[in-house]
């Protein structure tokens, strides 16, 4: 009787830590209820996407989790060359290179790259309630980059302007405008390497002088000081929905204010490299909090000019991929006394996969009568639309 108790009991705790644990989907990245974490999934980190990135509840909390060679980088700083993307033994890896030469000096958008050349690979696996991010290094950074190299992860403002973070324990406020006091240091670009590629369009500094002149290619010379220095991170413990916690078990985390240098830039978390450091250089644990039973609620998206009466009007419904379809909608039309319902309106699955959602469709094409109109569905509706003759007629 015992055993079979121990045995039942071990089963539910099994299966309560298994609940709580991000696995690998079809789409190639970890879930977990409501969250998703993904490792070059996609690959723009000029425009903030890349690297390790979590989507908590609907909202991209941070992004670009990976090697750079600024505290702050923009648009303008060296990202490196990706090489492959695999799937081993329950994680994912990315492998990476500095440079990319075919950017280096050229196009419209240049990248000067400093005297380096890097391997490396970025690991993801579950761990605990969590994830753990492992950077190892085919060789280890020189000397001279040593302060410059480290491992970041950006942090999108809108979310956390005027909220609370913790550091080791100690509390903080987002600031709404990036605040001094600022640190001065050697840009990487004082230490360029010869990566030009010979035959293409090439992006002189004509009459530039790096040491003094400002531009943001040199951005990294002056960066605000770290707000917060330690080993345990937290960001908005305020908030279930958005709440995480970072722990690094090598160099502290130092959180950056990337507005100071950009205008586009985001709060950066950072470690980083140690000096002759290779496997392991960088440990970071993730773990994001998890809302129960959350789901994603249904965006319902028609047209934005609107539909000529005698066209297809079909409306496309966007839901948690977790949730089944309703079998209708409700299509509103506003008149001089309020609003009446017009149709309840089928709903079909769609027949396809597309990003991290389920698709319906709403066919409401027999609807000819001009007016202004809603769809609503499962407590959510569509912007208000027009059907009317005139609606390709001005503003399109």
């Amino acid at each position: 009787m015992k055993r079979v108790f121990l045995s039942t009991l071990l089963a539910l705790l099994a299966t309560v830590v298994y609940g709580q644990q991000f696995r690998l989907n079809n789409s190639g990245y970890f879930s977990c209820g409501g969250v998703d974490a993904m490792l070059f999934n996609d690959y723009y980190p000029e425009g903030h996407q890349g690297g390790v990135s979590v989507i908590m509840h609907g909202k991209r909390v941070f992004t670009n989790g990976d090697i750079r060679f600024d505290e702050t980088p923009g648009q303008w700083q060296p990202v490196p060359k990706k090489l492959s993307s695999s799937q081993e033994g329950g994680s994912l890896v990315t492998r990476l290179a500095y440079p990319d030469s075919s950017r280096h000096a050229t196009g419209f958008n240049p990248m000067f790259y400093p005297d380096v050349q890097l391997t490396y690979s970025v690991t993801l696996t579950p761990k605990g309630k969590g994830l753990e991010v492992v950077v190892d290094l085919d060789q280890p950074i020189p000397e001279k980059f040593i302060g410059k190299a480290g491992f970041n992860l950006e942090i999108f403002p809108g979310w956390v302007f005027g909220k609370p973070y913790l550091m080791d324990g100690k509390s903080g406020i987002y600031p709404q405008q990036a605040n001094g006091p600022v640190k001065e240091g050697a840009s990487y670009t004082e230490n360029l390497g010869d990566f030009y590629i010979k035959g293409r369009p090439y992006s002189d500094f004509e009459g530039f002088n790096a040491l003094t002149d400002y531009s943001p290619f040199t951005a990294d010379r002056i960066v605000a000081e770290p707000y917060a220095v330690g080993h345990r991170f937290t960001s908005r413990p305020d908030d279930p929905y958005m709440r995480f916690t970072i722990t690094s078990e090598t160099a502290p985390l130092k959180l950056y204010d990337g507005r100071m240098n950009h205008n586009n830039g985001w709060f950066v978390l950072r470690s980083e490299i140690p000096s002759g450091a290779t496997k392991g250089a960088v440990k970071w644990y993730i773990e994001p909090n998890v809302v129960e039973d959350w789901r994603y609620k249904p965006v319902v998206q028609v047209s934005q000019v609107g539909y000529m009466p005698s066209q297809q009007k079909v409306a496309v419904i966007e839901l948690d991929r977790r949730d089944s379809v309703l079998p209708s909608a409700e299509l509103v039309r506003f008149t001089d006394s309020g609003e009446e319902v017009v149709k309840t309106v089928p709903v079909r699955k769609w027949d396809g996969n597309f990003l991290r959602y389920t698709y319906a469709k709403a066919d409401f094409t027999d609807v000819k009568e001009p007016g202004a109109y809603v769809l609503r569905y499962g407590g959510s509706e569509s912007p208000v639309f027009q059907i009317a003759g005139d609606v390709y007629d001005r503003g399109v």
